[in-house]
């Protein structure tokens, strides 16, 4: 028995780092967050979120129907300074979102041509996607940890992703034979590829995904 004890590894180090689960609601969408605890106040944390939000905008002169698809799955390191309540995360991982947009082919049109007489037929349709980096970089400041008090705690963060200046791609759909008419593919291609850099420069600006989460976490 005294052999078998010297032997054993201590009970400290065979004992695995406490785990806590969370669910997740905010501006980046609906998540599950897993988190470990090898350090009182360094923490590591799996966070990946998720939504759908239809809307529509006008850029460019044109009124787009849009779906913004959030998706993301970050890995971070919580710090706290004090051991528990007030936290800096920094982290990186996988950004996934993308803006969906459709606009009636006639709205470009008649930006081109205002005195482009009444058209009786479906001239088609823009659809495009923008979408930033795949790999992105976080920064959050929070409240709460999951390992301080009972088993059941909260928390909320405030912060920001950053997805880099969005890409748009952008494709004409029309059911009219535009190849048969003499420039007219061409002309097309033109205009949406106008269209494409001009919405790009509008969205430029849009490069910061505000984050702003609240949660709720159980320990075991």
């Amino acid at each position: 028995m005294l052999l078998l004890a010297l032997l054993a590894p201590p009970q400290d180090a065979q004992a695995a780092p406490p785990v806590a689960i969370g669910v997740q609601a905010g501006s980046a969408g609906l998540g599950v967050d897993l988190a470990l605890r090898p350090h009182q106040s360094l923490q590591p944390r799996l966070a990946v979120r998720g939504w759908t939000l239809d809307d529509s905008f006008e850029e460019t002169g044109i009124t787009y129907d849009a779906e913004l698809q959030l998706a993301s799955a970050l890995l971070l390191l919580d710090w706290y300074p004090t051991g528990a309540g007030f936290r800096i995360s920094v982290g990186a991982g996988w950004n996934g979102t993308e803006l969906e947009l459709t606009a009636p082919l006639e709205q470009l049109l008649r930006r081109e041509v205002p005195d482009l007489p009444p058209i009786d037929v479906d001239v088609g349709r823009a659809v495009g996607t923008a979408a930033g980096d795949d790999l992105v970089p976080a920064l959050l400041l929070g409240w709460g940890s999951p390992f301080a008090g009972g088993r059941w705690g909260a928390s909320f963060e405030v912060g920001a992703v950053y997805h880099g200046r969005p890409e748009v791609e952008l494709r004409a759909e029309t059911p009219l034979p535009i190849g048969s008419i003499p420039g007219g593919a061409e002309a097309l291609a033109a205009l949406i590829a106008d269209e494409r850099r001009a919405l790009e420069a509008e969205l430029e600006d849009y490069r910061v995904l505000p984050v702003v989460s609240f949660g709720v976490w159980y320990r075991w």
